[in-house]
C-alpha cells in the first residue's frame, strides 16, 4: 500500500487513549482512476474488492495496491453495495439497473436477483399470474442498496431507496418473506441503506433518515432499535461489534451490541483522517478498516493501535 501523508489521532475516553493511523490506499496503476466509491469488501485472503462509479468499476487489489482482477465492466451501471461471502462470492447492488448479482471470485455471474433496468416490487401480478404458482417467484427492486447472509447463506436484501424493505430468498435465489414499508414507526424503514448479520443471526438494518439501527431475527420480528448512533450509511458486524460509517457527520464509529458507541473518528473534509460520503466499509483479518467515500474518490484505511473494548 502507497501511504500518503500518514494521519495520527488520539481520542481520549474517560480512562484511555484510543490511536488510530490513518492512511490512503493508492493504486500501482496509471490505467484505472477511481472515481466515487460506493462500496469496498474483503475476501479470505486480505485482497480488497472496489466498487465505483467510473471505467472499470469492479477491481481487485491487493493490500499494496497491486492490481489483481478487474471484472467484467459492462454488467455495472451506477455501483452501490458490495458485499463478500463466506466463499469469497462477490455481491453487488446497482441503482441504475436494480439488480443484485453474485459473482464468484473469478467474475462469473452465479446468480441475479431482480430484471435488467426494471424498477418496482414484482415481475408477475398477483391477479395475472400468468401460469405462475407462485408469483412472488420473480421479485423486482427499486435501487437496492445492500446485501448480507445468515449463517445458512439465506440472503437478505436492503431494497431501500424506492421499496423501504428487506427482502429475504433462499441460498438458490427462492423468495421467502419481506418486511416493511416506508416510516418510522418499528419495523419501518426510511431508506434501509445497509444490513448485517451477525453470529447469533441477528439481522443490524442501517435505517439512514430515520438515523437509527433497527434489529431483527431472520423471520422479519421486530427486536429493537438503537438511536443516537448518527446516519448509518454502511454497517458491519465484526467480532462481536458494529462499525457504521456515519456520512452526514462524517465519522467511522464502533458500537457494542448495547448500541453504545465506543468511539468515533472523522471529521468532513479533505485531508488524511477525515472523509467525503464516507460510505461503504469492510474490516480485514488484523481489524484494519477501509472507508470507501463518494466525494474524495478515495478508499482510507484506519489502523487502530491500542484497540480497548
Amino acid at each position: 500500500m502507497k501511504l500518503s501523508n500518514v494521519f495520527f489521532l488520539l481520542i481520549f475516553n474517560v480512562s484511555f487513549s484510543q490511536e488510530f493511523k490513518i492512511s490512503t490506499l493508492t493504486l500501482n496503476s496509471s490505467n484505472i482512476i477511481l472515481e466515487e466509491i460506493s462500496g469496498i469488501g474483503i475476501n479470505s485472503d486480505d485482497d480488497i474488492i472496489i466498487f465505483h462509479r467510473g471505467n472499470n468499476a469492479l477491481i481487485k487489489v491487493d493490500k499494496d495496491g497491486n492490481i489483481l482482477k478487474v471484472f467484467n465492466d459492462d454488467v455495472f451501471s451506477n455501483s452501490h453495495g458490495l458485499k463478500i461471502d463466506r466463499y469469497d462470492n462477490i455481491w453487488t447492488t446497482d441503482l441504475n439497473t436494480h439488480l443484485v448479482l453474485k459473482l464468484d471470485k473469478i467474475g462469473n455471474i452465479k446468480m441475479v436477483l431482480g430484471k435488467n433496468y426494471t424498477p418496482g416490487t414484482w415481475l408477475v401480478d398477483s391477479l395475472q399470474s400468468n401460469g405462475f404458482s407462485d408469483w412472488k417467484s420473480m421479485s423486482l427492486f427499486n435501487k437496492p442498496a445492500d446485501i448480507s447472509f445468515d449463517s445458512d447463506d439465506n440472503i437478505y436484501v436492503a431494497d431501500g431507496y424506492g421499496n423501504n424493505r428487506i427482502v429475504k430468498f433462499n441460498s438458490e435465489g427462492k423468495f421467502i418473506l419481506e418486511w416493511g414499508t416506508k416510516g418510522n414507526n418499528k419495523g419501518e424503514f426510511n431508506l434501509p441503506h445497509g444490513i448485517t448479520i451477525d453470529n447469533n443471526d441477528i439481522i443490524y438494518v442501517a435505517d439512514r433518515e430515520n438515523a437509527r439501527i433497527q434489529l431483527f431475527d431472520t423471520n422479519g420480528n421486530f427486536i429493537r432499535y438503537w438511536e443516537n448512533v448518527g446516519y448509518p450509511y454502511g454497517i458491519k458486524y465484526f467480532n462481536g461489534f458494529i462499525y457504521i460509517s456515519d456520512a452526514r457527520n462524517e465519522k467511522i464509529k464502533k458500537i457494542n451490541l448495547k448500541g453504545e458507541i465506543l468511539w468515533e473518528v472523522g471529521s468532513p473534509g479533505k485531508s488524511e483522517g477525515q472523509f467525503g460520503w464516507a460510505h461503504g466499509l469492510d474490516i480485514d483479518s488484523d481489524g484494519n478498516i477501509y472507508v470507501s467515500e463518494i466525494l474524495n474518490w478515495r478508499i482510507q484505511k484506519i489502523k487502530i493501535n491500542n484497540e480497548i473494548n
